[in-house]
């Protein structure tokens, strides 16, 4: 393996977020926030992220600077999530939710890992889980080492971590930028002709507006979205309500939880450097299919968990009147329920893997060659903004709220049932895509082609 500026790119921007993915939820428990209003919370977030996530797409392949825009993209957000740190800003409803909005559109910069993943591989002739697995592993590592740091000094070490690796995470983006070289040249691109003018941030806006136009009139893109958007809804359960139920319901420790998410990355990495042949030789649909049927495994095994182990812990009042939960469970049970999380966990990668990295390749192959970045943007928005951000933060915390997390993980079944069969009936295009010969253009001036 050979390591480079892009790679520890790829690394650090997963870390850095995966902090506030995992534990996030429990931070907003902790001031006193219910389920629903969490999920709200979220939601507002990313409705900000449904528009700046294309925007971010859209100016990697203006400037040919993926790795570039990601550095600042999570910088920004960076800067806006200290704001949380004091604790009066959630009695202003209206400028908290704003600050959220405004950090979790800078966080939509985060998407261009996918970009800056597929534009390496093909420029070193690595595949693209070689590259990726390397955002698994940050997300892994980042959550254990976090969630050990909140176990033993407090919610401040959220902000703390933000604030250290996102310098890290800065300076890779730069280091990556000088490494590559300038994308245009890499590429063999020509120069402008002269008295061509510049876009301008209209043009770009436009140019924007036609891409997501032309994305809805594609049919088997179109229908991607429309699946990834169902799928999407099943990882806001697993890194944000799932967390936040086994804190409430069983009380399991943030380092446990660290190390759930590092078993899931683990179980990512095989199934990512296996992914791309088992995709040769079987396609992108049915890539997909098995992870919509792996995770509808993982969702039943996560209902019975709480179906056998919901509602057993008990609380009592403290000497000074207040509610404390303490463990009722028999240490048989504690190890049992334990080791069925993890085993669920261990599902994690042989479910999102597989049906990610297929939408990936197949957004890949169905954009136009001058607009990658801006559709996998479009599929990132509509996985992680729209499924995992909006639609599954006040869904599923909803529906946790009022019926418990067996009623959650039970409506997780569902949607992994229902995804699977549109994907089987509406989404036969996404083993067929190839690449667009042809570009939009704007003013007559060929985009830059993306490009670490």
């Amino acid at each position: 393996v050979t390591f480079s500026p892009v790679k520890a790119l790829i690394f650090l921007s997963v870390a850095l977020v995966a902090a506030k993915a995992r534990y996030w939820t429990l931070f907003l428990d902790s001031h006193g926030l219910t389920p629903s209003e969490i999920g709200l919370l979220m939601g507002i977030g990313s409705l900000a992220q449904l528009f700046a996530t294309p925007i971010w797409g859209l100016l990697s392949d203006l400037t040919g600077r993926p790795t570039m825009m990601l550095g600042v993209g999570l910088a920004g957000h960076v800067i806006c999530l200290q704001a949380f740190l004091f604790s009066g800003i959630f009695s202003l409803p209206v400028v908290c939710y704003g600050i959220y909005a405004i950090a979790t559109g800078f966080e939509g910069s985060v998407s261009l890992v996918e970009t800056v993943s597929i534009a390496n591989a093909k420029r070193t002739g690595e595949s693209y889980g070689g590259q990726r697995w390397l955002a698994s592993l940050g997300f892994g590592v980042g959550g254990l080492l976090s969630g050990c740091l909140l176990e033993s000094y407090g919610f401040s070490m959220l902000f703390a971590w933000t604030i250290s690796v996102g310098l890290l995470t800065i300076s890779a983006a730069i280091a990556s930028g000088y490494a590559v070289g300038s994308p245009a040249v890499s590429n063999g691109a020509s120069k402008k002709e002269e008295g061509e003018e510049e876009e301008r941030g209209l043009a770009k806006l436009w140019l924007l507006l036609r891409t997501i136009k032309r994305a809805a009139r594609d049919g088997a893109f179109f229908n991607l979205l429309v699946n990834a958007t169902m799928f999407g809804t099943l990882v806001n359960m697993v890194d944000s309500m799932m967390v936040l139920h086994l804190q409430q319901a069983f009380n399991i420790s943030k380092s446990y939880v660290g190390v759930l998410g590092l078993i899931g990355t683990i179980s990512e990495i095989p199934v990512f450097i296996a992914v791309g042949q088992t995709m040769k030789r079987r396609g992108r649909e049915t890539t997909m299919l098995f992870g919509n049927i792996s995770f509808g495994i993982r969702m039943g095994l996560l209902a019975y968990i709480a179906t056998r182990y919901e509602g057993t812990n008990t609380e009592f009042s403290n000497e000074d009147g207040d509610d404390e939960k303490i463990d009722t469970y028999l240490i048989s049970d504690k190890i049992m329920l334990l080791i069925a999380l993890a085993a669920a966990q261990s599902l994690h990668g042989f479910s999102l893997v597989p049906y990610w990295t297929g939408a990936v390749e197949a957004s890949y192959a169905l954009a136009p060659a001058n607009l990658k970045s801006a559709y996998l943007g479009l599929l990132s928005m509509a996985f992680f903004t729209m499924g995992a951000g909006a639609i599954g933060s006040i869904v599923y915390g909803a529906i946790y709220d009022a019926y418990g997390g067996a009623a959650m993980y039970t409506t997780g079944i569902l949607v992994s049932f229902v995804s699977a069969v549109h994907l089987k009936l509406c989404c036969q295009g996404v083993s067929k895509g190839t690449t667009a010969k042809h570009e939009l253009k704007v003013k007559s001036v060929s985009l830059p082609p993306c490009s670490p």
